[in-house]
């Protein structure tokens, strides 16, 4: 009988104890539901409408309602956070200049994030700037172009310009800028100077050079003329001369000089003959033939018959 009690107490005991242990998983069974339940539930998210137009710069807002405190994102962006009624507004810039679907999502601690898409459209504003910008930034391209291009050529004009020397080939450097749509002479003002400062000194040497040849010229033709004033001299002085001091040339009394410019004959300082004899009064001077000549002089009617 004992051992009956004891067998019955343990039945009793174990019963208890399974009944414990699936009361407690009833009941933790119960609240994971729970828990589901609230995390599977969507967050709430309302727009204003799906279609948005951007304003003539191409900036868009984006309005709507969703839960309060709620994250906004705009393609996987974080673009803003709801107030606490829910309320917000989403603002971005097109990214292109067609019209194409973008996502909005609303994330918040506790729901399921929710996902709404939205078209996104450029206005025909927007499109006639872009258009306009485009045209601006080719008309500058084309501008950059011209302006290299014309450089190019004012480098190699002034290039030869400096190279020759020549006051022709700068003009035509300058003239070129002046007659440019992209240059300005200014910016070439101490280039056309340090070549106007070479060009004159080049024509200042060129003229010392031309004056220092003309005088050695000149010397060695006054050289040869008092050679042949030399020459003249002694052969007078070795020839006869009448009692007047007429030059004997040993040609025949009263006849003219011959063709040789190197005669000698008789002048005076303000006479318009030349002589071959003193035939009057005044100083007479010995010179040639080409002297007389060079000075106007005809010869003299009662010498040269």
């Amino acid at each position: 009988m004992k051992r009956l009690m004891v067998i019955f107490s343990f039945f009793v005991v174990m019963t208890s104890g399974l009944a414990a242990c699936g009361s407690e998983a009833v009941s933790d069974k119960s609240n994971q539901d729970v828990q589901t339940e609230e995390k599977i539930k969507k967050v709430s998210l309302e727009l204003e409408k799906t279609e948005f137009e951007s304003n003539d710069t191409g900036h868009f807002e984006i309005s709507g309602k969703t839960e309060s405190d709620a994250t906004l994102y705009l393609d996987g962006e974080k673009s803003g956070t709801a107030d606490q009624d829910g309320n917000f507004t989403i603002s971005g810039e097109l990214k292109a200049e067609t019209t194409y679907t973008a996502e909005v999502k609303s994330v918040k601690s506790g729901f399921e994030e929710q996902k709404v898409d939205v078209s996104l459209a450029p206005s025909q504003a927007y499109l006639a700037l872009k258009e306009a910008e485009r045209k601006k930034e080719e008309e500058a391209k084309i501008a950059l172009e011209e302006k290299q291009a014309e450089q190019t050529e004012a480098d190699q004009l002034f290039q030869k310009a400096e190279a020759s020397l020549n006051s022709t080939d700068l003009a035509n450097a300058e003239n070129y800028i002046a007659t440019s749509k992209h240059l300005s002479k200014t910016s070439y003002t101490t280039r056309i100077s340090d070549i106007n400062t070479k060009i004159t000194a080049k024509r200042q040497a060129a003229e010392r050079e031309k004056a220092k040849l003309a005088k050695a010229e000149t010397e060695k033709k006054q050289a040869e003329l008092r050679k042949q004033q030399e020459a003249a001299r002694d052969k007078s002085s070795g020839g006869n001369a009448n009692g007047n001091g007429a030059v004997q040339g040993g040609g025949s009394s009263g006849q003219a000089p011959s063709a040789d410019e190197s005669t000698p004959v008789l002048v005076t300082a303000t006479g318009s003959k030349y002589h071959k004899r003193k035939c009057g009064n005044g100083t007479y001077t010995q010179a040639t033939l080409a002297e007389a000549k060079s000075r106007g002089l005809s010869a003299c009617s009662k010498c040269y018959r």
